[in-house]
């Protein structure tokens, strides 16, 4: 109780620290956009003194300086007839449009004070008005807009704040820009301002700290408060707690005995059938919380088929309360999804204040069983291993008379194709089925392993031709999609082809039993590359169906000697562990996925040596 406590005012400390965290976050947000938005004024009063010297400029038709080095005569202007005058004492003057004032200001400006102004355009008169990158990205969005743009930027490495406003033809501008077609309104360009930063930079970080400062502070007295809150609370759930632990000790004895049974308890009512009680064993036995069963129907406990023996049984115990025998049932338990589970049920009758109870003790007959199913499966594989070898007996000495005879007739042949091919066909069958017996040997024990360099392709391809006559009539199409140039590896290729034939007639049996006639769904993918994103570089050997798939529940075990998905009499249960020792004889992987009633996929992984590349 004291560590929830104390978890709850941690929590409570960090949830104030949070808040204030996000309260200072924000206030230094907002200071550092005011002061961006007061830089943000200053540009906007430059750029109106600016328009108001330009508009008084306008109003004038511009200004006469004298003619020197540095201004001289507008060449922009020579169009205009009176551009250049002579004053009665001689002095020769030049006109200067609004424009010419502003760029003089402008270099003012950015001399003394490091403000950066210039008019620019997208279709400069003069080049030097040409726009930089931000400027001109600018201009495109004004022109657009019609709005002043904003943001801040980098100028040769130091940070300004950079505002674009439009610019408008008036009437009194089309005095300067006669050689132009403008109207009045047009927009013709924009004002580019660059503020710079470092001193609105240098005041965001300035109001930062005191803001920092303040909310430090804050939150130091915040988290005082609350500790002195909580050794407040905490001196009086002390004393209470200390009442509470000496009316509770026998209790608190009795409990823990209860719920540290090895066994699952559960106390039921004869009458209404409610659990009274139960420990925790036995919530965990059945996949549930002990909130979940107290105070439900004893029937939650039980699968339908067992529900109403088990009420008899109650009954029964109660009447026979004396008798031992009667005491000791197995049943099956069901957890919350569903699963069954065996269990062995000790059950004591007992009657507290006129209200009639049954205690029953659950202990778990899973391990027992799973070691008996074990013991069981190891018996039928060593008789597998023993019916392998007589069946080898019996198929090698037949099977080699064919091959041999098959073998005399080749060499008698005396050039007939078809009948070599005849010949050359059963002499190659003959010795796959020798290999099949051989592979059923070396499942019940392990045997010699030979392997040397071979191409995968014609281990994939070459098996397929036997079973092509099976696929056409069942209308299964193979696509097969394998690299080019897919490298040799070193393996024991009869093996091989045993583990794609095996894979293959799977697919073909889940295939039929999804679409017993035709359908343009019934084909199996098989793919063969090098295994992308491997450590290890491996081949990867894949084969898809999209047929029945495999049960969620069996597929965790689906590649367990007799483990199948097929009805019984369907499939033996050892195709898939052949197919796994076989891959795991080449020390490679063999994995399987599947959705039920939607496909299946079998992914192997064969290493690629060095020395195969």
């Amino acid at each position: 109780m004291t560590s929830s406590r104390t978890t709850i005012w941690i929590i409570a400390a960090f949830l104030w620290s949070g808040l204030i965290a996000a309260l200072a976050w924000q206030g230094l947000i907002d200071s550092q956009q005011t002061i961006i938005d007061l830089a943000e004024v200053q540009a906007r009063a430059n750029f109106n003194n600016d328009n108001a010297y330009q508009q008084w400029a306008a109003m004038h038709g511009g200004v006469y300086i004298p003619v020197t080095d540095a201004t001289q005569p507008n060449p922009f202007l020579a169009d205009i007839p009176e551009r250049d005058i002579i004053t009665p004492a001689g002095k020769r003057l030049t006109l200067i449009s609004h424009t010419d004032i502003s760029r003089h200001i402008y270099q003012i400006l950015d001399q003394k004070h490091g403000v950066k102004e210039r008019i620019t355009s997208l279709n400069p008169t003069r080049p030097e008005n040409s726009p930089d990158r931000w400027e001109e990205k600018a201009l495109n969005e004004i022109e657009t807009k019609n709005e002043i743009i904003h943001s801040i930027d980098f100028i040769r490495g130091e940070k300004y704040l950079r505002m674009m406003f439009p610019l408008h033809i008036e009437a009194d501008c089309l005095k300067c820009h006669t050689s132009q077609d403008h109207q009045v309104g047009d927009q013709y360009g924009g004002i580019s301002i660059a503020i710079p930063f470092a001193p609105f930079q240098m005041a965001i970080q300035s109001t930062a700290v005191k803001i920092l400062m303040v909310f430090f502070l804050v939150w130091a007295l915040g988290l005082g408060l609350i500790a002195l809150t909580c050794r407040l609370i905490k001196k009086q759930f002390k004393t209470l707690e200390e009442a509470l632990i000496k009316t509770k000790t026998m209790g608190i004895k009795y409990q823990t005995l209860f719920d540290q049974a090895a066994g699952g308890i559960c106390v039921t009512d004869i009458t209404t059938g409610e659990i009274i009680d139960c420990n925790q064993s036995l919530a965990e036995l059945v996949g549930r919380t002990r909130l979940e069963l107290i105070g439900q129907p004893q029937t939650i406990l039980f699968p339908p088929s067992e529900q109403k023996t088990y009420e008899e049984n109650l009954e029964k115990i109660w009447r026979y309360k004396n008798d031992d025998t009667a005491h000791t049932l197995e049943k099956k338990l069901i957890t919350k999804g569903g699963e069954l589970i065996d269990v062995q049920l000790k059950a004591a009758s007992l009657e507290i204040e006129g209200r009639k109870l049954v205690q029953g003790f659950f202990y778990d007959l899973s391990l027992q069983k799973k070691l008996y199913a074990e013991a069981i499966r190891s018996s039928q594989l060593a008789s597998v291993g023993e019916l392998s070898a007589g069946v080898a007996h019996e198929i090698n000495n037949p099977i080699g008379g064919v091959i041999n005879y098959a073998q005399i007739l080749l060499n008698n042949n005396k050039g007939d194709d078809f009948e070599r091919d005849i010949l050359n066909r059963i002499i190659k069958e003959g010795q796959r089925i020798a290999q099949i017996v051989k592979s059923l040997l070396s499942f019940s024990r392990k045997g010699e392993n030979k392997q040397y360099i071979y191409d995968l392709k014609k281990v994939i391809t070459e098996p397929l031709i036997l079973i092509n006559a099976h696929l056409i009539k069942d209308g299964i199409t193979v696509k097969l999609d394998i690299m080019k140039d897919l490298p040799a590896i070193k393996c024991d290729p009869q093996q091989i082809e045993q583990l794609v034939l095996n894979l293959v007639n799977n697919s073909r049996y889940a295939l039929n039993e999804k679409y017993p006639g035709v359908d343009t769904n019934k084909r199996i993918e098989i793919s063969a590359k090098v295994a992308p994103f491997r450590a290890n570089k491996s081949i990867q050997m894949t084969f898809t169906d999209y047929g029945t798939g495999i049960p969620a529940e069996k597929l965790p075990k689906i590649k367990e000697a007799f483990c199948t998905s097929k009805p019984l009499g369907k499939g033996t249960g050892l195709g898939l562990s052949i197919c796994e020792e076989i891959v795991a004889n080449h020390g490679g992987q063999f994995d399987i996925e599947s959705e039920y009633g939607e496909y299946t996929r079998s992914t192997i992984y064969l290493p690629l040596q060095a020395e195969n590349n």
